[in-house]
């Protein structure tokens, strides 16, 4: 190799490696994709976004939507296109950063812990009409229609709006001071990979290909026919009872694979722990061309009190109660209802 073209190559290589060094350390990263690549004009649009955390050792909590709104959106997105040629990205449209829901009562967003090399799950969408005002996945909205045409799609996941915002260290530039102890995001929020959609008059609807249920499922069509109380039953029939905290927390994983649920929440990662504790799932079922969102309650662990009274007169007596007092394998349905900030108080039990 002649000695300018290999001096070139070291430069180039010397200055990938200190571009490289100069970026902060950000270990979570956010992962965007759609359940199909074409839609029709102004089609509902579901985005999934994998929230991953790539450290080995550290644990870091994340900030979710839950049930935000008000204020300034935790994600928004943006779309893109593409000049093929120059390969040069141009902002078409863009999400609003405000919130405008029509809530009494104000939400808030939730956390989740991510352990090393762990990650989670969170669905939105764009053009869902029926519940833009109620629900916080479906507040997003574009400030121009999406013509037909081919996009790319990202998300910028930005907490520095929210009440849970000193949970992170904000920076603006790769000059400016990074936090050793807290997670390090960028003003104006992280952005995610780019998702390719194409928005086409013809486009087709094929069948969710997560889904590995039957066509005949029986799950599926209880919830095609808006048989909210067989669905109760449903729930109650699959409820699993165990002393176990990791068997008891993951009630719902048979539901994810159904092609009319859309998304479940993940499994609640702590409990009180005095018994009898509660926890709970969310929920989102598609029938027909709309979304319904749920959401489902479980008690842990019951005491018997009268059997419990009995025991305190008579244990010095008899030492094995003929009856048990407490059963800390029990596990059983609280409430199960349909989920909006305009209906607090509606739950079909």
């Amino acid at each position: 190799m002649k000695p300018k073209l290999l001096l070139a190559f070291a430069f180039v290589i010397l200055s990938q490696t200190y571009l490289v060094a100069d970026l902060p350390y950000m270990p979570v990263r956010f992962r965007l994709s759609t359940d199909k690549k074409i839609y029709k004009p102004s089609e509902r649009i579901c985005f999934r976004l994998k929230i991953i955390n790539w450290d080995k050792t550290r644990s870091y909590p994340i900030v979710l939507p839950g049930t935000q709104n008000k204020g300034q959106k935790l994600i928004r997105i943006g779309a893109y296109s593409v000049n093929q040629k120059t390969q040069f990205y141009t902002c078409v449209a863009k999400d609003s950063p405000e919130m405008t829901m029509k809530c009494p009562a104000p939400g808030g967003v939730s956390t989740h812990n991510l352990a090393p090399g762990d990650s989670t799950e969170i669905v939105f969408f764009l053009n869902d009409n029926k519940n833009f005002l109620t629900q916080t996945a479906s507040h997003h909205s574009l400030d121009k229609t999406l013509e037909p045409g081919k996009y790319e799609v990202l998300i910028f996941f930005d907490p520095s709006g929210t009440e849970l915002k000193d949970l992170y260290h904000y920076i603006w530039s790769t000059n400016d001071s990074t936090s050793a102890e807290k997670l390090n995001f960028w003003l104006g929020g992280n952005v995610s990979n780019y998702t390719s959609i194409e928005i086409s008059k013809t486009a087709a609807n094929p069948k969710n290909l997560g889904a590995v249920c039957a066509d005949n499922c029986s799950f599926c069509k209880q919830i095609e026919e808006k048989n909210w109380k067989q669905i109760k039953n449903t729930l109650e029939q699959n409820t699993k009872k165990s002393e176990n905290f990791d068997v008891v927390m993951r009630q719902l994983d048979w539901m994810r694979f159904h092609r009319n649920v859309i998304w479940v929440s993940a499994p609640p990662q702590s409990v009180l722990s005095s018994l009898p504790t509660y926890f709970s799932y969310d929920f989102i079922f598609v029938s027909g061309e709309d979304l319904y969102y749920f959401g489902v309650g479980y008690q842990w662990g019951i005491v018997y009190r009268s059997r419990s009274r009995f025991h305190q007169v008579f244990r010095s007596f008899r030492p094995e109660p003929l009856l048990p007092g407490e059963d800390l394998s029990y596990v059983g349905l609280t409430y199960f209802g349909e989920r909006a900030c305009d209906l607090p108080a509606k739950q079909k039990r």
